[in-house]
């Protein structure tokens, strides 16, 4: 068994309604040894990756950008062939994903395990000495607890389109394109699940909620009425909001365009932002080329990864973030000589290939795209 100490462990998935279970500080020690081992060994090969792929494209004089994306994040560790270790996770995210499996014919990589550490930290101020004389009378305490998250899910097999596409044939092509417009179709037709306030589910829902303490459905949040990850948005989670207003509203959107510039700016950016009816759909929200996994030779899409902002949000959101992350060489492409005096990005390209996809399936997105540019902008996101 992969972990050793922890005898429970089964190959069946967790369900979307599954309990955390505690950590024994020794199985948390395994675990740490294991990501580090996995970590420093990613590390050392990269680093000979680079090297060998520096020499190569001098040898062949050919433009190479963007090689070694698939860096599997911060936060992710491949501790085997088949299993990968994320950790400093919300359970929100084991959620999606296996509510995701539960509903959807989506390939959504199956979460093994999910373990939560907790631990008590306390601080201590006490008074300041000069020349051995006390000098301040302050004496403080505080204590507290921090939890760390670890889950296990399995290794899916194939590489980020944006690694390959290039080197896909023209049927391949294609059939990538069908499965992507069919499975993100699949994820927004997904239908919004019914909870009490404090993110218990219920089994009858009611569109208008408060029966019951029942959240009304059309919420945005994470699954089950819970707070949102989004790095576009915040370093922290933040929300659920109530309805499609209370969320544009919010200190990270609207919100601090109210504040930060002159009345006609918000206007211009509530008028672009509000001027149609939206659904609340699930999202994916970061749904790029480094988060798909694709079998090269036939098209097929093998996985879809990363789940951590998933939840319920606007429709048009999904096409924002499609295409938010454009410079962390998600679209990296190989290039010939003959191509390094074309100027912006092709037209058989994936960059522009995505976008077209998204549009089918999200709808036209420029404007909403636009005024979100402005508004990061606004707040100072330098992405």
């Amino acid at each position: 068994m992969l972990l050793t100490f922890d005898l429970s462990l089964t190959p069946r998935p967790l369900p979307s309604n599954f309990q955390p279970k505690p950590l024994h500080p020794v199985h948390k020690t395994y675990l740490d040894l294991r990501i580090y081992i996995a970590r420093t060994l990613y590390r050392f090969f990269s680093f000979l990756q680079r090297v060998f792929s520096s020499w190569v494209s001098k040898k062949n004089d050919r433009y190479v950008k963007g090689k070694g994306s698939s860096n599997p994040g911060f936060r992710v560790a491949r501790i085997s062939g088949g299993y990968y270790i994320k950790w400093g996770v919300r359970d929100v995210e084991a959620r999606a994903m296996a509510f995701v499996r539960e509903n959807t014919g989506v390939p959504v990589p199956r979460v093994l395990g999910f373990w939560s550490h907790r631990e008590e930290t306390s601080s201590k101020t006490g008074s300041t000495l000069s020349g051995g004389k006390d000098q301040s009378e302050t004496k403080r305490e505080t204590s507290g607890s921090s939890e760390l998250n670890y889950m296990l899910i399995e290794a899916l097999p194939g590489d980020p389109v944006g690694e390959v596409w290039e080197a896909m044939d023209d049927a391949a092509k294609e059939k990538f394109k069908q499965e992507f417009v069919r499975y993100l179709r699949e994820l927004r037709a997904l239908g919004q699940q019914a909870v009490q306030a404090g993110g218990v589910a219920v089994k009858e829902s009611s569109s208008s909620g408060g029966v019951d303490g029942e959240v009304r459905l059309g919420y945005i949040g994470a699954i089950n009425h819970q707070p949102l990850t989004d790095h576009r948005i915040a370093t922290v989670p933040y929300g659920p909001f109530e309805d499609v207003e209370e969320w544009l509203e919010c200190e990270y959107l609207l919100g601090y365009v109210a504040k930060a510039r002159p009345r006609e700016v918000y206007e211009r950016l509530e008028r672009e932002l509000k001027k149609k009816d939206v659904r609340v759909v699930f999202t994916h929200s970061d749904f790029t080329p480094r988060n798909v996994l694709v079998e090269k030779e036939s098209g097929r899409i093998t996985g879809i990864v990363d789940w951590d902002s998933a939840g319920w949000c606007v429709e048009w959101w999904e096409g924002v973030k499609g295409v938010y992350g454009w410079n962390d060489g998600s679209f990296a492409q190989k290039r010939d000589d003959s191509d390094k005096e074309a100027a912006g990005p092709r037209e058989d390209g994936l960059m522009e290939i995505w976008k077209a996809l998204l549009t089918e399936v999200v709808g036209d997105f420029a404007d909403e795209l636009k005024a979100d540019e402005e508004m990061r902008d606004i707040y100072g996101f330098p992405y």
